[in-house]
């Protein structure tokens, strides 16, 4: 109750603040058209005071409704605020955790992202609420609110498809909330390197995320060999079926070939470099595709297409990885974006609501 308290003060305050100039406007009006009918002579005079009257009468009304208006959809805005974060505390409260406590937080939380972002409170909640919805805790989505709002800002999607897009990737590489500008990072340099957007990339990681982390690949190392394929193949989704069919059967490729996929400890070597050395030996032996399917017989046909196509990469992974990895890429991108015409208009009205 507290909170509505002092919201309803703040809401007051402004509203008090708001009639004042508005009515010290109409006053200086007033005064103007005064002096005007003063000029015009005692003929008009009483017209003059009628009329004034009459111009005052609508403008005070027309300052009173508005603000009146404005205070009502203030105080339902949060309701709604307020309902939203506890349907969400209930949802993804732990063990012997306070609703009302959770609520609260969530709303703190909402807020602060709200004014940093130049979204409404209102935006901010269904963001957290959609990354609940996709399957993260209450503290995790928390964590991982600001990325979300940028991300779905950055690619002008829905806060559900971003949420859901950026929730995948996380529980595919096993990254928590507190990293998930991780994520977004990568996603917006993937879409600067490649032909797509970053919503792309995040489906066609969707495509192979799984299997790479099984084979211990990283995030980054994932997102480069993808960059890859989607350069030559137009899509990110495509590139991702091929690649984890490649991943799939690696090592049947490099057995083939007599590329080791052991250390000399007898360690498995890092994925990335058997890729590497396979694509060398094709890439070396100066095979036909024809050639490397009868070499490679009874390999997938999508794997032997990724294959094909890495021998004709001329980029190099190592410094793909590193660009992938270039943090503070989303926050930068968005702030071009609040400087845009768009952007703007959207902190004016994240500031009014």
């Amino acid at each position: 109750m507290a909170e509505i308290g002092t919201y309803t003060v703040s809401i007051l305050l402004k509203a008090q603040e708001n009639i004042s100039n508005a009515v010290r406007k109409a006053v200086d009006s007033l005064n103007q058209l005064r002096d005007e009918s003063n000029r015009l002579g005692s003929s008009i005079k009483e017209v003059g005071k009628i009329s004034l009257g009459v111009i005052s009468g609508f403008i005070g009304f027309n300052i009173f409704s508005q603000v009146s208006s404005w205070v009502r959809e203030s105080v339902n805005a949060f309701s709604v605020f307020e309902a939203e974060s506890l349907r969400l505390a209930s949802l993804s409260r732990e063990a012997g955790q306070s609703i009302e406590g959770l609520a609260a937080g969530l709303r703190v939380v909402a807020s602060a992202a709200a004014r940093e972002l130049a979204v409404s409170g209102k935006e901010a909640v269904t963001a957290l609420g959609n990354l609940v919805k996709a399957g993260l805790s209450g503290r995790e989505a928390a964590l991982a609110l600001k990325d979300a709002i940028m991300l779905a800002k950055i690619e002008n999607v829905d806060f559900a498809t971003a949420s859901a897009n950026l929730v995948q990737v996380m529980a595919q590489f096993g990254v928590a909330g507190s990293e998930a500008k991780r994520v977004v990072d990568a996603l917006v340099n993937a879409s600067r390197l490649g032909i797509g957007s970053a919503n792309d990339f995040a489906q066609g990681l969707a495509n192979v995320g799984a299997t790479a982390r099984a084979m211990g690949m990283s995030l980054e190392e994932t997102t480069s060999w993808l960059i890859v394929l989607e350069r030559r193949f137009g899509s990110a989704q495509e590139a991702g079926t091929h690649l984890n069919r490649f991943l799939l059967e690696l090592y049947e490729i490099a057995g083939k070939l007599g590329v080791p996929i052991h250390d000399l400890d007898g360690s498995l070597r890092s994925t990335t470099k058997v890729m590497l050395d396979v694509v060398n030996i094709v890439k070396m032996g100066g095979m036909s595709f024809d050639e490397l399917q009868e070499k490679l017989k009874g390999v997938d046909i999508r794997a032997l297409k990724a294959l094909f196509t890495f021998t004709q990469m001329n980029e190099s992974i190592a410094e793909l990885a590193e660009e992938v990895s270039r943090s503070g890429s989303a926050w930068e991108t968005y702030m071009r974006y609040l400087e845009t015409t768009e952007g703007k208009m959207a902190r004016l009205k994240a500031e009014n609501d």
